[in-house]
């Protein structure tokens, strides 16, 4: 259940920095926190993850809903497997997916806002997709630690 409840806390911090962003911000706007190295640039995201595959339906909705039909399906078997690193990075998959989906539907856009170097503009959705899949790619090479 607490890995549900961070997975959730992470969405919701998700959706208030991209309702922030998009209240405070003008499309294009850069906050320098690092001058360069980490900065907050407002961009209005089109494509799917880092800005790839711009206004394709397929890739940017349903190809997420599918992705998250088939998540729930997996996280169900992890759970009742008791592999919680796996379910975690399954739940952050979710998580992230999740918040750029609803940015996708309600708005028809993704907000992103963290700028690292020359790296495409991303967001916190972005970071728990990311996140997830190194966990799970952890947990394929190593295992699931039940005992630990």
């Amino acid at each position: 259940m607490m890995l549900v409840i961070i997975a959730s806390g992470l969405l919701v911090i998700d959706q208030i920095t991209k309702f922030a962003v998009r209240s405070r911000m003008e499309i294009g706007e850069t906050l320098p926190v690092f001058r360069g190295v980490l900065d907050f640039t407002y961009v209005q995201n089109r494509g799917a993850a880092f800005s790839l595959f711009q206004n394709s339906q397929l890739v940017t909705v349903i190809l997420p809903i599918i992705t998250m039909i088939a998540g729930v399906l997996f996280l169900l078997h992890l759970r009742k497997n008791k592999e919680k690193l796996a379910e975690f990075g399954v739940l952050l998959i979710m998580s992230g997916g999740i918040g750029n989906l609803i940015d996708r539907t309600v708005l028809g856009f993704v907000t992103d806002m963290i700028s690292v170097g020359n790296f495409p503009v991303f967001n916190v959705a972005d970071i728990c997709v990311t996140v997830g899949c190194a966990i799970l790619i952890l947990w394929v090479i190593i295992g699931d630690r039940k005992d630990a």
